[in-house]
């Protein structure tokens, strides 16, 4: 399995680049990882030892961050780097990272040599993986220099390859691992069926980190002035097929609320197919306060066409609606639910464990046709001691999960000696 492995590597390693000057995606995955060695070379401060985090995208680095935050009070003499895979995610934070204690790479393509490589021009103390992208090679190179690993905030299932007959490269990697952190008993078990003995459950950082951001709140008021003590809708990372499902409610003028609309990907192609369906005003988040925040003459659905205020917008929301249970895969429910807020969710939920608890605790509401969602919401919005129930499952629950942080720094500082001074 490894030399078809390596096989398949080397042809991918030769068709990449070809490919790249067809696929604008490709190119990106290629370009961005020409100069990380010189990069890494540069900016690597030698006299300081460093930590190394590894994340699949901008999820994930959601995710990692209240371990990464955690590791930079207790060792603020370290230098960190922060690698992605995937070119959305990179492109999102290395704006915002000063490159000199904080490094921002590209994971190189799977490969032995390259993995060596990338290790020798980084020198990590101890490598970190949040949830997955665990990659055979990567995880042999870090084997061979005697660099820890720990993989954190993981979740398993019976489906994947490494519960396989022909997953036997991918349990290896898995093997080479230091220890892992696990979300729940159903992976601890997975894991430990298949002969690994150093795993934990530690929980999900995810519940921390909404937490954090709940009680370190943007100043989101400019929703007052819309809303003017009317009922407020967010529907958070939406869709077009988001959009979809909720134009009939939209077109209900009777239904006198706030409509919030908060898009997964904020290219303006994407924005002009999300809203072109959109019966009422639209109003830019951008433009309206490029302007100072005019009330405006209508009631608009007010559209924010930039990152980094979702996360506080929910704790404005009467009711929330998260995004991608249709199609694409649900976004994240805790963002909301840390606020005691009632959700609505689509119907592709099941991967999701935390959005499995939400629905089965009666949080969460599964509505799948625009008639379902219009209901749902006259339902809720008619209804405050159902609101209120809901809200305060939902925030119990994000209560009850706390501490995973805590658990991942203290299982890494087993590992290996990480010297505050």
């Amino acid at each position: 399995m490894q030399l078809l492995y390596r096989l398949l590597l080397i042809k991918i390693s030769f068709w990449l680049p070809v490919l790249a000057r067809v696929f604008p995606v490709l190119r990106t995955f290629v370009d961005g990882r020409k100069n990380t060695i010189a990069y890494l070379t540069k900016h690597r401060q030698r006299n300081k030892p460093l930590i190394w985090m590894h994340v699949s995208s901008y999820g994930e680095w959601q995710q990692g961050q209240p371990v990464w935050k955690k590791l930079h009070q207790k060792y603020p003499n370290h230098q960190f780097a922060l690698s992605f895979f995937s070119a959305s995610g990179y492109e999102l934070v290395a704006p915002t990272m000063d490159h000199q204690n904080d490094l921002v790479c590209y994971i190189p393509l799977d490969g032995l040599g390259r993995s060596r490589q990338f290790l020798q021009a980084l020198q990590p103390k101890v490598a970190l993986f949040v949830k997955y992208d665990i990659w055979p090679m990567m995880m042999q190179a870090l084997k061979e220099q005697g660099i820890k690993s720990l993989l954190f905030s993981a979740v398993f299932r019976s489906q994947q390859p490494y519960f396989r007959n022909y997953g036997g490269l991918f349990r290896q990697a898995l093997s080479k691992l230091s220890h892992v952190e696990v979300q729940d008993q159903a992976s601890w078990e997975l894991l430990t069926s298949i002969g690994m003995t150093r795993v934990s459950v530690s929980g999900d950082t995810r519940y921390d980190r909404v937490k954090e951001t709940s009680l370190n709140l943007k100043n989101v008021d400019f929703v007052d002035v819309l809303a003017q003590g009317r009922p407020v809708v967010v529907l958070g990372s939406a869709w077009k097929e988001d959009m979809h499902l909720w134009k009939m409610a939209i077109e209900d003028t009777k239904m006198d609320c706030l409509w919030v609309v908060a898009p997964h990907k904020m290219d303006a192609n994407h924005l002009d197919e999300l809203l072109a369906g959109v019966p009422q005003p639209v109003l830019k988040y951008s433009a309206w306060s490029a302007q100072g925040y005019p009330t405006p003459e209508e009631n608009p659905v007010l559209v924010i066409d930039n990152f980094g205020l979702l996360g506080s917008l929910y704790q404005k929301s009467t009711v929330a609606y998260i995004g991608g249970g249709l199609k694409t895969g649900l976004h994240n429910t805790l963002e909301a639910a840390v606020y005691g807020v009632p959700l609505l969710i689509g119907p592709e939920y099941k991967k999701f464990r935390e959005a499995q608890s939400l629905v089965d605790l009666g949080g969460a509401w599964v509505i799948s046709t625009p008639a379902q969602a219009h209901q749902a919401l006259k339902t809720l919005l008619n209804q405050p001691e159902t609101r209120a129930k809901m809200g305060i499952t939902n925030a119990g629950l994000v209560e009850k999960h706390l501490g995973a942080t805590e658990k991942i720094v203290h299982r890494l500082e087993t590992l290996c000696t990480l010297a505050a001074n």
